[in-house]
Protein backbone atom coordinates (compact mmCIF):
# COMPACT_ATOMS: atom_id res chain seq x y z
CA UNK A 1 0.00 0.00 0.00
CA UNK A 2 1.64 3.60 -0.68
CA UNK A 3 1.89 5.97 2.12
CA UNK A 4 -0.34 8.23 2.96
CA UNK A 5 -0.40 11.89 2.22
CA UNK A 6 0.21 12.97 5.77
CA UNK A 7 3.25 10.39 6.06
CA UNK A 8 4.97 11.55 3.29
CA UNK A 9 4.90 15.07 4.69
CA UNK A 10 6.33 13.85 7.83
CA UNK A 11 9.20 12.16 6.05
CA UNK A 12 9.84 15.36 3.85
CA UNK A 13 10.15 16.91 7.02
CA UNK A 14 12.66 14.47 8.76
CA UNK A 15 14.44 14.42 5.63
CA UNK A 16 14.54 18.55 5.52
CA UNK A 17 15.67 18.66 9.32
CA UNK A 18 18.67 15.78 8.90
CA UNK A 19 19.74 17.70 5.73
CA UNK A 20 19.51 20.89 7.56
CA UNK A 21 21.69 19.79 10.52
CA UNK A 22 24.37 17.65 8.97
CA UNK A 23 27.10 18.37 11.22
CA UNK A 24 24.61 17.93 14.23
CA UNK A 25 22.33 15.15 15.96
CA UNK A 26 18.44 15.06 15.91
CA UNK A 27 17.03 14.05 18.61
CA UNK A 28 13.50 12.18 18.89
CA UNK A 29 11.73 14.85 20.89
CA UNK A 30 12.93 17.18 18.20
CA UNK A 31 11.41 15.53 15.39
CA UNK A 32 8.01 14.35 17.53
CA UNK A 33 7.71 18.64 18.13
CA UNK A 34 8.28 19.30 14.44
CA UNK A 35 5.84 16.42 13.17
CA UNK A 36 3.26 17.00 15.92
CA UNK A 37 2.85 12.74 15.95
CA UNK A 38 4.04 10.68 19.00
CA UNK A 39 7.22 9.20 19.68
CA UNK A 40 5.97 5.88 18.40
CA UNK A 41 4.72 6.97 15.36
CA UNK A 42 8.20 9.23 14.53
CA UNK A 43 9.76 5.39 15.03
CA UNK A 44 7.71 4.01 12.66
CA UNK A 45 8.60 6.89 9.65
CA UNK A 46 12.21 6.22 10.74
CA UNK A 47 11.39 2.79 10.05
CA UNK A 48 10.17 3.26 6.82
CA UNK A 49 12.53 5.48 5.48
CA UNK A 50 15.39 2.96 6.29
CA UNK A 51 13.80 0.10 4.74
CA UNK A 52 11.42 1.24 1.60
CA UNK A 53 13.78 4.86 0.59
CA UNK A 54 17.16 3.11 1.91
CA UNK A 55 17.71 6.72 3.73
CA UNK A 56 20.90 5.69 5.64
CA UNK A 57 19.65 6.66 9.32
CA UNK A 58 21.90 5.95 12.07
CA UNK A 59 21.32 6.37 15.69
CA UNK A 60 24.02 8.40 17.88
CA UNK A 61 23.81 6.98 21.72
CA UNK A 62 26.66 9.32 22.23
CA UNK A 63 25.00 12.61 20.60
CA UNK A 64 21.63 11.49 21.57
CA UNK A 65 20.02 11.79 18.27
CA UNK A 66 19.49 10.83 14.40
CA UNK A 67 21.70 11.64 11.40
CA UNK A 68 22.44 10.80 7.86
CA UNK A 69 25.97 8.19 7.86
CA UNK A 70 26.58 9.64 4.17
CA UNK A 71 24.47 11.96 1.56
CA UNK A 72 21.03 11.19 1.31
CA UNK A 73 17.84 12.93 -0.07
CA UNK A 74 14.34 11.61 -0.16
CA UNK A 75 13.54 10.57 -3.75
CA UNK A 76 9.86 12.13 -3.75
CA UNK A 77 8.76 15.20 -2.63
CA UNK A 78 4.96 15.04 -3.38
CA UNK A 79 3.55 12.25 -4.35
CA UNK A 80 0.68 10.31 -2.94
CA UNK A 81 -0.52 8.03 -5.38
CA UNK A 82 -3.59 5.77 -4.88
CA UNK A 83 -4.25 2.07 -5.96
CA UNK A 84 -4.99 3.09 -9.92
CA UNK A 85 -2.30 5.58 -10.23
CA UNK A 86 0.56 2.09 -9.21
CA UNK A 87 -1.75 0.21 -11.61
CA UNK A 88 -1.33 2.50 -14.61
CA UNK A 89 2.43 3.01 -13.30
CA UNK A 90 3.23 -0.62 -13.15
CA UNK A 91 1.57 -1.24 -16.37
CA UNK A 92 3.84 1.65 -18.21
CA UNK A 93 6.46 0.09 -16.40
CA UNK A 94 5.86 -3.38 -17.45
CA UNK A 95 5.80 -1.56 -20.99
CA UNK A 96 9.40 -0.06 -20.29
CA UNK A 97 10.90 -3.23 -19.61
CA UNK A 98 10.03 -4.49 -22.69
CA UNK A 99 12.79 -2.28 -24.01
CA UNK A 100 15.25 -3.34 -21.59
CA UNK A 101 15.01 -6.78 -22.79
CA UNK A 102 15.74 -5.60 -26.24
CA UNK A 103 18.83 -3.96 -25.23
CA UNK A 104 17.52 -0.55 -26.01
CA UNK A 105 18.52 1.98 -23.11
CA UNK A 106 19.50 -0.13 -21.12
CA UNK A 107 19.32 2.34 -18.02
CA UNK A 108 15.71 2.07 -17.92
CA UNK A 109 16.25 -0.77 -15.35
CA UNK A 110 17.76 1.52 -12.69
CA UNK A 111 14.99 4.14 -13.58
CA UNK A 112 12.33 1.55 -12.51
CA UNK A 113 14.00 0.14 -9.72
CA UNK A 114 14.45 4.02 -8.46
CA UNK A 115 10.28 4.27 -9.16
CA UNK A 116 9.93 1.01 -7.23
CA UNK A 117 11.31 2.13 -4.21
CA UNK A 118 9.97 5.29 -4.32
CA UNK A 119 6.57 4.63 -4.23
CA UNK A 120 6.79 1.36 -2.07
CA UNK A 121 5.72 -1.20 -5.04
CA UNK A 122 7.58 -4.33 -6.37
CA UNK A 123 6.94 -5.03 -10.21
CA UNK A 124 6.72 -8.84 -10.07
CA UNK A 125 8.80 -10.82 -12.01
CA UNK A 126 5.71 -12.74 -13.55
CA UNK A 127 3.42 -9.71 -14.21
CA UNK A 128 2.99 -9.81 -18.12
CA UNK A 129 1.54 -6.59 -19.90
CA UNK A 130 -1.40 -6.97 -22.02
CA UNK A 131 0.11 -4.41 -24.73
CA UNK A 132 3.10 -5.92 -26.78
CA UNK A 133 5.40 -4.14 -28.87
CA UNK A 134 6.88 -5.90 -32.04
CA UNK A 135 10.16 -7.15 -31.62
CA UNK A 136 13.17 -7.88 -33.37
CA UNK A 137 15.60 -9.03 -30.49
CA UNK A 138 18.44 -10.06 -33.21
CA UNK A 139 18.77 -6.77 -34.76
CA UNK A 140 22.20 -5.57 -35.28
CA UNK A 141 22.78 -1.76 -34.36
CA UNK A 142 20.60 -1.10 -31.40
CA UNK A 143 23.61 -0.29 -29.54
CA UNK A 144 23.63 2.69 -31.15
CA UNK A 145 20.62 4.43 -30.04
CA UNK A 146 21.37 5.50 -26.65
CA UNK A 147 25.18 7.27 -28.05
CA UNK A 148 23.11 8.98 -31.15
CA UNK A 149 20.24 10.36 -28.42
CA UNK A 150 23.17 12.07 -26.44
CA UNK A 151 24.49 13.62 -29.33
CA UNK A 152 21.33 14.33 -30.46
CA UNK A 153 20.51 16.09 -27.32
CA UNK A 154 23.83 17.84 -26.99
CA UNK A 155 23.82 19.02 -30.65
CA UNK A 156 27.01 17.44 -31.43
CA UNK A 157 28.02 16.00 -34.67
CA UNK A 158 29.29 12.47 -34.95
CA UNK A 159 31.63 10.15 -37.14
CA UNK A 160 31.09 6.24 -38.15
CA UNK A 161 31.64 4.42 -41.10
CA UNK A 162 28.80 2.99 -43.25
CA UNK A 163 28.57 0.47 -45.54
CA UNK A 164 25.30 -0.09 -47.51
CA UNK A 165 23.89 -3.83 -48.74
CA UNK A 166 24.47 -2.18 -52.36
CA UNK A 167 27.88 -1.86 -52.09
CA UNK A 168 31.38 -3.42 -50.74
CA UNK A 169 32.85 -0.03 -50.31
CA UNK A 170 33.00 0.91 -46.47
CA UNK A 171 32.35 5.01 -46.56
CA UNK A 172 32.93 7.39 -43.84
CA UNK A 173 30.92 9.85 -42.45
CA UNK A 174 30.57 12.99 -40.24
CA UNK A 175 26.64 13.46 -39.88
CA UNK A 176 24.68 16.53 -37.76
CA UNK A 177 22.34 13.93 -35.97
CA UNK A 178 18.87 15.13 -36.09
CA UNK A 179 16.24 11.99 -35.21
CA UNK A 180 16.24 8.62 -34.95
CA UNK A 181 13.24 6.59 -36.03
CA UNK A 182 12.17 2.69 -35.94
CA UNK A 183 10.51 1.70 -38.88
CA UNK A 184 9.34 -2.44 -39.85
CA UNK A 185 11.43 -3.22 -37.02
CA UNK A 186 14.25 -1.26 -38.29
CA UNK A 187 15.79 1.48 -36.60
CA UNK A 188 17.24 4.42 -38.93
CA UNK A 189 19.11 7.97 -37.98
CA UNK A 190 17.94 10.97 -39.75
CA UNK A 191 20.99 13.44 -40.08
CA UNK A 192 22.46 16.06 -42.06
CA UNK A 193 25.70 15.07 -44.58
CA UNK A 194 27.37 17.97 -44.80
CA UNK A 195 29.61 17.06 -48.02
CA UNK A 196 26.16 16.01 -49.53
CA UNK A 197 24.86 19.36 -48.56
CA UNK A 198 21.45 17.09 -47.74
CA UNK A 199 19.55 15.64 -45.27
CA UNK A 200 19.83 11.65 -45.28
CA UNK A 201 18.66 8.32 -44.02
CA UNK A 202 21.27 5.83 -42.44
CA UNK A 203 20.27 2.43 -41.04
CA UNK A 204 22.09 1.65 -37.93
CA UNK A 205 22.33 -2.49 -38.52
CA UNK A 206 24.77 -0.94 -41.37
CA UNK A 207 27.13 1.41 -39.38
CA UNK A 208 30.19 -0.59 -38.54
CA UNK A 209 31.16 -1.97 -35.53
CA UNK A 210 32.82 0.14 -33.12
CA UNK A 211 33.02 3.00 -35.48
CA UNK A 212 30.48 5.28 -33.96
CA UNK A 213 32.23 8.59 -32.29
CA UNK A 214 29.99 11.32 -30.77
CA UNK A 215 32.67 15.08 -31.74
CA UNK A 216 33.50 17.85 -29.84
CA UNK A 217 31.63 19.43 -32.54
CA UNK A 218 29.08 21.65 -32.06
CA UNK A 219 26.31 22.44 -34.81
CA UNK A 220 23.51 24.87 -34.87
CA UNK A 221 20.35 22.47 -35.69
CA UNK A 222 17.71 23.75 -38.28
CA UNK A 223 14.76 24.00 -36.55
CA UNK A 224 12.21 24.53 -39.04
CA UNK A 225 13.64 20.14 -40.29
CA UNK A 226 10.48 18.03 -39.30
CA UNK A 227 10.38 14.20 -40.12
CA UNK A 228 6.77 14.87 -40.97
CA UNK A 229 7.81 16.88 -43.73
CA UNK A 230 11.02 15.21 -44.90
CA UNK A 231 8.49 12.17 -45.19
CA UNK A 232 5.68 13.76 -46.57
CA UNK A 233 6.04 12.25 -49.66
CA UNK A 234 7.34 8.88 -49.61
CA UNK A 235 6.43 5.29 -48.53
CA UNK A 236 8.75 3.86 -46.20
CA UNK A 237 12.55 5.41 -45.08
CA UNK A 238 13.75 6.42 -49.11
CA UNK A 239 13.64 9.96 -49.58
CA UNK A 240 15.29 10.74 -53.05
CA UNK A 241 15.34 14.33 -53.27
CA UNK A 242 16.02 14.33 -56.28
CA UNK A 243 13.03 12.55 -57.57
CA UNK A 244 9.51 14.13 -58.30
CA UNK A 245 6.39 14.26 -56.14
CA UNK A 246 3.83 12.18 -58.96
CA UNK A 247 0.45 11.73 -59.18
CA UNK A 248 -0.19 8.02 -58.55
CA UNK A 249 -3.77 6.73 -58.85
CA UNK A 250 -4.70 3.08 -57.46
CA UNK A 251 -7.56 0.57 -57.83
CA UNK A 252 -8.35 -2.10 -55.03
CA UNK A 253 -10.48 -4.67 -55.25
CA UNK A 254 -13.14 -4.53 -52.35
CA UNK A 255 -11.44 -6.73 -49.83
CA UNK A 256 -8.14 -4.92 -50.02
CA UNK A 257 -10.08 -1.26 -49.96
CA UNK A 258 -11.18 -2.29 -46.37
CA UNK A 259 -7.77 -2.86 -45.73
CA UNK A 260 -6.01 -0.07 -47.42
CA UNK A 261 -9.20 2.43 -45.67
CA UNK A 262 -8.73 0.99 -42.24
CA UNK A 263 -4.62 1.41 -42.29
CA UNK A 264 -3.57 3.71 -44.97
CA UNK A 265 -0.29 3.53 -46.02
CA UNK A 266 -0.18 7.34 -47.23
CA UNK A 267 -3.02 10.25 -47.21
CA UNK A 268 -4.98 9.55 -50.26
CA UNK A 269 -8.23 10.84 -51.59
CA UNK A 270 -11.18 8.56 -52.83
CA UNK A 271 -11.79 9.10 -56.70
CA UNK A 272 -14.71 6.90 -57.37
CA UNK A 273 -16.43 3.79 -55.46
CA UNK A 274 -18.00 0.96 -56.95
CA UNK A 275 -19.48 -2.76 -55.97
CA UNK A 276 -16.24 -4.13 -57.48
CA UNK A 277 -13.39 -1.30 -57.28
CA UNK A 278 -12.62 1.55 -55.10
CA UNK A 279 -10.00 4.16 -56.65
CA UNK A 280 -7.93 6.31 -54.96
CA UNK A 281 -5.75 8.96 -55.63
CA UNK A 282 -1.83 9.62 -53.58
CA UNK A 283 0.75 12.18 -54.31
CA UNK A 284 4.31 9.98 -53.66
CA UNK A 285 8.02 10.08 -54.95
CA UNK A 286 7.81 6.53 -56.47
CA UNK A 287 10.83 4.30 -54.57
CA UNK A 288 11.78 0.29 -54.13
CA UNK A 289 9.49 0.59 -51.12
CA UNK A 290 6.43 1.60 -52.76
CA UNK A 291 7.14 -1.14 -55.20
CA UNK A 292 7.42 -3.57 -52.25
CA UNK A 293 4.20 -2.43 -50.93
CA UNK A 294 2.40 -2.79 -53.86
CA UNK A 295 3.63 -6.57 -54.62
CA UNK A 296 2.71 -7.28 -51.53
CA UNK A 297 -1.05 -6.82 -51.95
CA UNK A 298 -1.42 -9.48 -55.25
CA UNK A 299 -4.59 -8.82 -57.35
CA UNK A 300 -6.03 -6.80 -54.65
CA UNK A 301 -4.33 -3.65 -56.09
CA UNK A 302 -4.09 -2.41 -59.78
CA UNK A 303 -2.00 0.56 -60.45
CA UNK A 304 -3.63 3.32 -63.16
CA UNK A 305 -0.77 5.87 -63.18
CA UNK A 306 1.76 7.07 -64.15
CA UNK A 307 2.84 4.40 -66.55
CA UNK A 308 6.51 4.03 -65.62
CA UNK A 309 5.31 2.86 -61.94
CA UNK A 310 2.79 -0.05 -63.75
CA UNK A 311 5.83 -1.17 -65.85
CA UNK A 312 8.30 -1.01 -62.59
CA UNK A 313 5.49 -3.16 -60.98
CA UNK A 314 5.53 -5.82 -63.79
CA UNK A 315 9.28 -6.03 -64.56
CA UNK A 316 8.95 -6.64 -60.08
CA UNK A 317 6.49 -9.34 -60.68
CA UNK A 318 7.68 -10.89 -63.31
CA UNK A 319 10.99 -11.41 -61.87
CA UNK A 320 9.50 -13.08 -58.91
CA UNK A 321 7.24 -14.87 -60.90
CA UNK A 322 10.53 -16.59 -63.12
CA UNK A 323 12.26 -17.86 -60.13
CA UNK A 324 9.12 -20.72 -60.00
CA UNK A 325 8.49 -23.58 -62.24
CA UNK A 326 5.11 -25.58 -61.95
Amino acid sequence: MPISKNQLKRLMQIDEKLNRWKNQYVSIQALVELTGVTERTVKEDIRVMRDEYGAPLEWSAKGGGYYYSSDFSMPVKNLALKKEDIDKLKTALALLQQYTRLGILPDVEDVINKLEKAVKFKLDQTYHPYIYFEQNPFYEGIDYIEPLLLAISQSKAVHFKYQTYKSNSILSHKVEPYFIKEHSNRWYLIGYLAKAEQYTTFALDRIKPHSLTILEEYFYRNKTFTLDNYFKNVVGMTVAPNKPVEEIILEFSPIQAKYFISKPFHVYEIISVTETITRVKLNLIINFELIRLLSGMGSGVKVIQPQHLINELYNYLKNALNQYEL
